[in-house]
């Protein structure tokens, strides 16, 4: 019985471990958001006409007004720099298959940065830290080494099941506020949190008050899209379908509660629950019928 056990959990590493695309295309991803970040959400633009503020197109969404006391003096010293480092190691890593000096460098400018603008940190921005931090010790290129180590690879499994089940732990602990909550349970919580400015917007918001039906869907698809989020990432049936109804969810929270940085962060996860055959797929299907697709292909080679 043991023995079948083993190789039963043998299978699945072998099987668990085919993923250097999969995580190739979530450092891109990941790199083209960061350097988004840095120059839209953080506005360099905004810094060089300000002395200790931000100037940003989403500050209506966004509060990033900064006081010198929210800076750390050394953070504040080298702000200029902390941002170039950042956005060249970003820029740097979705040319060429990242290595550890280079995720370290990534992690650790941005939790300087992140550190700095607390004003803007939210669940999406907290699980960036943790994501970036177990993703250091992630050697796509070291999987085939990993394949015949069993060392490398079940420590691979555990590093990339961390971070998958950072993810699963938000949307259980989230279902399971909702469940608890009144407003969920009847059905009434979007219509309360449209009424909030800040997390409405008006060019869609009047359109969904005036149709309750939505409101209510959307409260109760929530919580049955949270509370069986773990279980559908086990079935390959259900996976697909999962995830893509998790990114029609939170392209909705990004562009109509306006929490754009928690949105976009929670679809780059969810390349973390991807195989390898999953990517190709993927990419089969949004290929591109210019010239310039030959070019663009290679990126996500490992």
């Amino acid at each position: 019985m043991f023995q079948h056990i083993k190789i039963s959990l043998n299978h699945w590493a072998d099987s668990f471990v085919k993923r250097d695309k999969a995580l190739r295309l979530f450092e891109i991803c990941l790199s083209v958001w960061v350097i988004f970040h840095a120059f839209k959400i953080y506005s360099i633009r905004g810094l060089l006409t300000s002395e200790y503020g931000f100037c940003s197109p989403y500050s209506g969404v966004y509060p990033l007004g900064l006081s010198p006391d929210l800076l750390s003096p050394l953070i504040k010293k080298y702000f200029y720099p902390l941002i170039l480092v950042q956005v060249g190691i970003a820029a740097s890593i979705i040319f060429r298959p990242s290595n550890m000096v280079a995720r370290l460098v990534l992690w650790s400018s941005s939790v300087c940065m992140l550190t700095a603008c607390d004003s803007i940190i939210d669940g999406g921005t907290i699980l960036l830290r943790i994501i970036l931090f177990l993703y250091i010790f992630c050697d796509a290129k070291g999987i085939e080494k990993s394949r015949s180590d069993p060392y490398q690879k079940w420590l691979f499994c555990l590093l990339v099941l961390s971070m998958q089940m950072q993810i699963v732990f938000v949307y259980i602990q989230a279902s399971i506020s909702k469940i608890r909550a009144d407003a969920w349970v009847d059905g009434v919580a979007m219509y309360y949190i449209l009424q909030i400015p800040e997390y409405a917007n008006q060019a869609i918001t009047q359109y969904l008050l005036e149709h309750d039906w939505i409101l209510v869907s959307v409260a109760y698809g929530t919580i049955f899209f949270q509370a069986l989020f773990a279980f559908a990432m086990t079935s390959r049936i259900l996976r697909p379908f999962w995830l893509a109804v998790g990114v029609c969810l939170h392209l909705a929270i990004a562009f109509t509660m306006g929490l754009f940085t928690f949105g976009m962060l929670m679809i780059i996860f969810y390349i973390l629950f991807l195989s390898n055959r999953d990517v190709e797929k993927i990419v089969m299907f949004l290929k591109p019928k210019n010239s310039m697709w030959p070019k663009l292909k290679p990126l996500i080679k490992v």
